[in-house]
């Protein structure tokens, strides 16, 4: 069997149409701009689909330490949280006949499709890992979800920033840079907050809120922020959580999430961050005879985890 060099792709090529898939998709990831845990910046593979995590908290003790006297050492206290490592990802498979018809570069095309899909997917991911914490605020202070009538207030922001500051969540000062993905830019010291692009002028309506073109510095804003409420900045996505016919009178919740800096992680596996997977036709071997099919996939692996109930709070209103 006649074996050609023209089903092999180069790893320059491939890293090429990872950038292009990456461009196009960093816009849907809005939830995981600011999940980098301080401790790591990914988890080492082959260790099992579990992660495990030990946060300490603030230490407690200390004093006065009176003269010749050495006191009681104080002790770390902790919290171990789990979570499960999973892929995400999409992929299409295309044939010969697609190819030679197309006057499109077509894995150029198709690395721009799956990067708006598989980035929307982890974003999705992500943000379902991080919606479900124990710290809720419902519109109006009313108990429940199905309760939930009104719309966002400024009584509101203020009462979930008063528990923020209370719980002791520290500002933001840094987000993923979303050119690479990887490394951070510093950003003006806040607590940030996602909410639905059907709510933007709910927000912007509210008297006290800051658009944001009219910060005093317009750098490392995010291209979603809209602006801000006191220590609160915005950012807006069609990808943010929403409680379909949970409401009072069956109407839709929508979830806010307010959050500190360290409330959740996002973590990829050492060397599966983002992977291109390109199979050229005539790659399949004796299964494709005719080298009819071709396919390119892209994936992650990687987990996301609530690492302080409390300095994450889901604001739920109409």
């Amino acid at each position: 069997m006649n074996i050609t060099d023209t089903t092999t792709v180069t790893s320059g090529v491939v890293e090429s149409y990872k950038r292009i898939a990456h461009m196009r998709g960093t816009p849907y990831l809005v939830h995981g701009l600011w999940g980098q845990l301080p401790q790591a910046k990914s988890l080492p593979g082959k260790h099992g689909r579990q992660a495990h995590f030990r946060m300490y908290d603030e230490l407690t003790g200390g004093g006065i330490i009176p003269e010749g006297v050495t006191p009681q050492a104080d002790t770390p206290q902790h919290t171990d949280v789990t979570s499960t490592v999973y892929d995400i990802g999409d992929h299409i498979i295309y044939s010969d006949v697609v190819d030679y018809s197309n006057a499109d570069p077509l894995l150029v095309e198709f690395s721009e499709m799956l990067g708006e899909r598989v980035y929307e997917l982890l974003d999705s991911f992500i943000r379902d890992n991080i919606s479900g914490g124990t710290s809720v605020y419902h519109a109006n202070a009313v108990a429940t979800r199905l309760l939930t009538a009104d719309g966002p207030s400024t009584s509101d922001l203020d009462a979930v920033k008063t528990l923020l500051k209370t719980n002791k969540a520290r500002f933001i000062k840094k987000m993923i840079n979303a050119t690479t993905g990887i490394s951070t830019v510093p950003i003006r010291s806040c607590f940030m907050g996602i909410c639905h692009t059907d709510k933007e002028d709910a927000f912007e309506a509210l008297t006290g809120f800051i658009p944001v073109e009219k910060y005093a510095a317009q750098q490392n804003t995010h291209e979603s922020e809209i602006g801000s409420y006191k220590h609160i900045r915005f950012v807006g996505t069609q990808n943010a959580k929403v409680f379909e016919e949970e409401g009072a009178a069956g109407i839709d919740v929508y979830s806010t999430l307010i959050f500190g800096s360290d409330a959740y992680g996002v973590l990829p596996v050492e060397g599966r961050s983002l992977q291109t997977i390109i199979k050229a036709l005539g790659s399949s071997g004796v299964e494709d005879p005719y080298n009819q099919r071709g396919s390119i996939a892209l994936k992650k692996t990687m987990t996301a985890l609530i690492i302080k109930q409390n300095w994450i709070i889901r604001y739920e209103h109409a």
